[in-house]
């Protein structure tokens, strides 16, 4: 299959026709919005990036029939090492919200809520540094392990920092990760990107959110 050929399957979006013949302007809508956000994704980020995000997304929803549909996507866009780096960012930034949240537990455990004399004097950055700071102290082996995951992703990163940031904020979307937005959205604008390629980057978010609902419907036979 060609890559035009399989980009026009990518946007059209197979709805099963058990939906379609049944709420076809429902459906149609949404086969409008995917070719739309495809089309300007690959314009702003590249086709080849734009497979890349897709496929980072697909497994970290997760859903199989997304990720198989995004594989094939990528696989005649990109490099190997190239998936690797999204396979790996996917990993990396699921991972990464749980720590986001995790360290919560301990604002948690103590039923922290600073007044407003507090909250201005100690920033909330400041706060969950000290919470990130027990997380480690309760567990300094695995804490330790775990931060070198990232020191080994900016050391060894198969992919650019643009790159993975878009993939990042995609993501970020779909976790429904408020940290990890403000951290990742910050770090694009530092890295280059532009408005329009964050902006395509959470539609692919969005569109792979209803695709992949849509997909594991079908996928129930």
């Amino acid at each position: 299959m060609t890559v035009e050929s399989l980009s026009d399957r990518i946007a059209a979006v197979a709805i099963p026709e058990t939906l379609l013949d049944h709420a076809p302007e429902l459906f149609g809508v949404y086969q409008d919005y995917a070719h739309a956000v495809r089309e300007s994704a690959e314009e702003s980020l590249s086709p080849r990036l734009y497979a890349m995000v897709r496929l980072a997304v697909a497994l970290a929803i997760p859903s199989a029939p997304l990720a198989r549909e995004a594989r094939r996507l990528a696989e005649e866009r990109a490099t190997a090492a190239d998936i690797a780096g999204a396979v790996n960012a996917a990993s990396h930034l699921r991972s990464g919200a749980a720590i986001a949240y995790g360290r919560l537990v301990f604002k948690l455990m103590e039923g922290d809520q600073p007044g407003a004399a507090e909250a201005g004097t100690r920033s909330q950055i400041a706060r969950d540094r000290e919470y990130m700071t027990k997380l480690r102290k309760a567990s300094p082996k695995a804490f330790d392990a775990m931060a070198r995951l990232t020191t080994a992703r900016q050391t060894h990163s198969v992919i650019t920092p643009l790159e993975y940031e878009m993939i990042a904020i995609a993501i970020a979307t779909v976790t429904q990760c408020v940290y990890c937005l403000e951290v990742h959205g910050n770090k694009a604008k530092e890295v280059g990107a532009t408005e329009q390629q964050i902006a395509d980057a959470v539609h692919i978010a969005i569109a792979a959110r209803y695709e992949a609902t849509v997909l594991e419907w079908a996928a129930l036979g």
